[in-house]
């Protein structure tokens, strides 16, 4: 997955009601009705009104979190559930930059550091100055 997928699926879960909305979903083990979820969302504490929660399921359907099944009985009712791959590969990315990431130094050695970058730095210009 590329840097511009990556951000597209983070900007979708940059609001708190829509993380709520996938937390749902995810506790749910089954699909759900933007009916339902307005109705769980607004016990969680989140008023949306079901406009709002039609356009969140839109989005997160839009960037591949959430699967859409339409009823069979009628096609004006569709029901939502969490893509898990989706989320495995967030979580893969983000495991990995975890992994990667540097531990945290002590204010010391953070101090040390920048003295001994400084002394390489100022020793590659004594060197150019000698060599001009």
């Amino acid at each position: 997955m590329d840097y511009e997928q990556q951000a597209t699926l983070h900007l979708a879960l940059s609001s708190p009601s829509r993380l709520a909305l996938l937390d749902l979903l995810v506790q749910a083990h089954s699909t759900r009705g933007v009916l339902d979820l307005t109705e769980q969302l607004h016990a969680a504490g989140y008023d949306l009104p079901q406009s709002e929660v039609s356009v969140f399921v839109t989005r997160l359907t839009h960037v591949g979190l959430l699967t859409i099944c339409t009823d069979e009985d009628d096609s004006r009712y569709h029901y939502y559930s969490v893509q898990p791959g989706a989320l495995f590969e967030i979580g893969q990315h983000l495991l990995a930059l975890a992994s990667q990431a540097a531990v945290p130094h002590s204010p010391e050695a953070i101090r040390r550091e920048r003295r001994q970058a400084r002394r390489q730095r100022e020793q590659r210009q004594q060197q150019q100055q000698g060599k001009g």
